[in-house]
């Protein structure tokens, strides 16, 4: 949040002897004024906390049912598909998020850099919108290759038949097109404060697949949850484009400045983005090289706990991220910073506590295929949680294009941590991919804090001496 600081500085220079009573009412009078300042500050400051309470509020009941209508079609899937037909399921959705990442190539996070200097400019802002969809498409070919020939290993090695492996590949291609313009528009939406607009896109898109899996549930099938998947990412790709004329003009041109700063933003991400991408499948494919096809299928059910954590992550990265982004005071930006990173931290703790002293509750949503998984449960929490604390610290890293040291050595230190977990853990189980996980989330850290405190120091403004 943005807070008001009024600060009151009355001079009274004058000769007291000569000017006594003329001096007395000088002061007071400037007393007055100085109060008067000081009551409108705090009035401004309570209004704004109060009208960001209640977005935050209203955002976080709607994506309370977001998520839990996503939650619900989730596990009804987890519990009506046999394991090995659930593995094929996790490794064609893990391929479309791997499709996704490599089409967005740090494409979003600078439009949110760029678009915080000109969401105000209509013209610009338009044309800033255009330049990065056609850049996203550009790169969905890249995607494609890279994507593609992984999953079609994947689903081969985990008991897929070519015409499934075919068909699987086909309805997850039709599942991410529609990413491409949907994702940029949302990102729009959200710099501008449309948050009810964004709210009922992502309702639209749970609700429908919802809907989908319940009305299909005896008969659901990997195929079909894929499928489904697909509806409700064209169902958010309609909304956002039927009502984008509201917010930019479609038909502006490409900015070439715009592409060159989007691109000297996005390509020193590029090496991480790929990494990132491997990385969300090594515990799939480690699973797949030396554990089994029902290995696959446990990690990606328990995996599904951590959409428990998503309710949180959506706030934030929807409402308070891009307020963040936003922010041109940088004597405002420590105070947030740090702010946010608190509000993470303590809002998803509550989830370790109920994994530690009720596993069962968690477990018995998955189902009794997956029963007597106590300590796996409790691990994948933590996994989650840190992830998502990563996550938002990172995101908030983005907006601001504070990414000097994570752009050298972030996936240098992470595939060391890793090389050192596959020698200290049995990978070929779920809990040793897990504790590899949590390696993982905990070693990139200090770099995400690190390039914030480089970040703040160039903006002028150093931690230590704000806080002094």
């Amino acid at each position: 949040m943005q807070f008001c600081d009024a600060t009151v500085l009355t001079t009274v220079s004058i000769d007291i002897q000569a000017l006594a009573d003329e001096s007395e009412t000088t002061l007071v009078g400037h007393d007055a004024q100085a109060a008067a300042k000081v009551d409108s500050s705090v009035d401004s400051t309570r209004s704004k906390l109060v009208r960001w309470t209640l977005i935050v509020g209203e955002y976080g009941l709607v994506q309370i049912a977001v998520q839990l209508t996503g939650a619900i079609a989730g596990f009804i899937i987890v519990r009506s598909l046999p394991k090995p037909e659930y593995a094929l399921y996790a490794v064609a959705n893990s391929g479309l998020s791997m499709f996704n990442v490599l089409a967005d190539t740090g494409i979003s996070p600078a439009l949110r850099s760029i678009g915080g200097e000109v969401h105000d400019d209509r013209q610009c802002l338009s044309e800033l919108v255009v330049t990065a969809t056609q850049l996203r498409h550009a790169f969905s070919a890249i995607a494609f290759l890279i994507s593609f020939p992984v999953m079609v290993w994947m689903l081969l090695s985990n008991g897929a038949t070519i015409l499934q492996t075919v068909v699987l590949c086909m309805a997850t291609l039709a599942a991410c097109w529609p990413l491409l313009t949907a994702t940029v528009l949302k990102e729009t939406a959200l710099l501008l404060g449309n948050y009810r607009k964004v709210q009922v896109a992502e309702f639209a898109t749970s609700a429908v697949r919802l809907m989908c899996v319940l009305g299909m549930a005896a008969w659901l099938t990997s195929l079909l949850g894929v499928a489904f998947a697909g509806i409700g990412n064209w169902v958010q790709w309609l909304i956002y484009h039927r009502r984008a004329n509201e917010e930019v003009d479609k038909v502006a041109v490409t900015n070439r400045a715009y592409r060159k700063r989007i691109l000297a933003i996005s390509m020193p991400m590029l090496p991480n983005v790929l990494f990132y991408c491997f990385q969300g499948q090594i515990t799939f494919v480690l699973l797949t090289l030396f554990g089994t096809t029902t290995s696959v299928a446990d990690i990606a059910a328990l995996g599904r706990l951590a959409t428990l954590l998503s309710v949180f992550g959506a706030v934030f990265h929807s409402v308070l991220a891009p307020r963040f982004s936003r922010c041109q005071d940088t004597r405002q930006l420590p105070r947030m910073y740090l702010g946010l990173a608190s509000i993470v931290g303590l809002s998803l703790l509550p989830m370790v506590v109920l994994a530690m002293l009720f596993p069962q509750v968690l477990l018995w949503i998955l189902g009794d295929a997956y029963a007597g998984m106590e300590r796996e449960c409790l691990l994948i929490i933590v996994a989650g949680c840190l992830t998502q604390f990563g996550g938002a610290i990172l995101w908030l890293n983005f907006s601001r294009a504070w990414i000097r040291i994570y752009g050298y050595i972030n996936v240098l230190v992470i595939l060391v941590a890793q090389v050192v977990s596959i020698i200290a853990f049995d990978v070929g189980t779920v809990r040793g991919v897990i504790y590899l996980s949590i390696v993982s989330a905990i070693v990139p850290l200090p770099i995400y804090l690190a390039d914030a405190w480089l970040g703040m120091r160039a903006s002028g403004k150093m931690i230590n001496n704000y806080l002094t």
